[in-house]
């Protein structure tokens, strides 16, 4: 080895996301596929590729400032690492600075430099990160020696001697360097304290959100149960309502029935009941099947009263007119009885002339003309 340093390290890291800074202040997240990290060309163009002391002020290594920038290079070994998420392979460092910066701990972090095709297509990667643009045809330029507490890229890629993890800087197109995001603000769990205090908190944290989701899960099944019973009585009510209606419908038909009926008797009654005064006006042997009204209308006629065609009013007038001469005729009907007004004698009934109203035989009777 001689007065050069070799170590084995862990470079960059394939199926990541990094963030990275537009030249508009946004946050760019551009996912590294594994097929392109560990791709063979990728992985070729690394072979040989300076170790630099930080990454150089021109983003790339030029020839006007190697000699200034560059500390060592990278074998020809770079491939998939043995934990198979890292490429991994030797560098060589053979300037006094960065040995001894390495061998004293200080510059322990590796960034890799490289440039990419982007492909502009969203998507989440496999780890659930959701990422804007993809990269593509990565080639490498060199790797850069850094400080301890410079991490980006995740504390498993490294120099294989220490733990400290590396970061990474892409180029673009011009070979200028492109700026990585400001990483979030992270509390410090190198103190043993602060660890505990932390997981002590998470753990509160999570028997709380635990406490609320068994408060929602009782409070849905409580809401669960009332609905359950509302809609219980809601049906039960319904069914009770749908009864109630069969109910009145019955109720209103037998009302309906029953009024009917009520009205036929009635009109069965006075039907009887005027049947009863024709066969006084027309003689028992008058007979009728119709209504009140014909049976007037019939009794009428068989006195010789024509009521063809008239009002039923009027038919009930001329037949309770007949009805009052019959009964002041003491027993005899109207029809027999040929009612004569005579000069203080009698007549044959034969020669009699029939009175057809009942004002006519008052007004014969207050004449004394009326045979008896």
């Amino acid at each position: 080895m001689g007065n050069r340093l070799r170590v084995q390290a862990r470079m960059s890291k394939g199926g990541n996301v990094q963030h990275y800074q537009a030249a508009d202040g946004r946050t760019i997240k551009e996912y590294r596929p594994e097929s392109e990290v560990f791709d063979a060309e990728s992985l070729a163009s690394a072979h040989g590729a300076p170790v630099t002391y930080y990454h150089p002020s021109t983003g790339a290594v030029i020839p006007d400032s190697f000699s200034r920038d560059v500390v060592g290079h990278i074998d020809s070994d770079v491939r998939r690492g043995d934990d198979g998420e890292h490429t991994q392979g030797t560098i060589w460092i053979g300037r006094r600075d960065a040995i001894d910066g390495v061998l004293g701990g200080a510059l322990v972090e590796l960034s890799a430099g490289y440039s990419c095709d982007l492909v502009d297509e969203a998507g989440v990667s496999p780890g659930g990160e959701p990422y804007d643009c993809v990269q593509k045809n990565i080639r490498w330029d060199h790797c850069a020696l850094l400080n301890a507490g410079q991490a980006r890229a995740g504390r498993g890629a490294r120099i294989l001697d220490s733990a400290e993890p590396v970061r990474v800087m892409r180029l673009d197109a011009t070979g200028n360097a492109i700026p990585p995001a400001a990483p979030a603000q992270e509390n410090s769990m190198t103190d043993h304290a602060d660890a505990e205090k932390q997981i002590e908190t998470l753990t509160a944290q999570v028997a709380s959100e635990k406490a609320r989701a068994d408060t929602a899960e009782s409070t849905i099944a409580d809401a669960n149960a009332t609905l359950a019973r509302v809609e219980g009585e809601r049906d039960a009510a319904k069914s009770d309502a749908d009864a109630a209606v069969a109910r009145a419908e019955k109720a209103e038909g037998e009302l309906a029935a029953l009024a009917k009926a009520k009205a036929d008797a009635e009109a069965e009654a006075v039907r009887v009941a005027v049947l009863a005064d024709a066969k006084l006006v027309a003689g028992e042997t008058f007979a009728c099947d119709g209504d009140a009204d014909a049976i007037r209308a019939a009794a009428c006629t068989a006195c010789g009263v024509t009521v063809d065609g008239k009002h039923p009013a009027y038919v009930e007038g001329r037949f309770s007119g007949l009805l009052e001469a019959r009964k002041a005729g003491e027993g005899r009907t109207i029809g027999d009885a040929r009612l004569a007004v005579v000069g203080g004698g009698t007549t044959p009934p034969a020669a009699v002339e029939p009175v057809e109203t009942v004002t006519e035989i008052f007004a014969a009777k207050a004449r004394g003309a009326v045979a008896k």
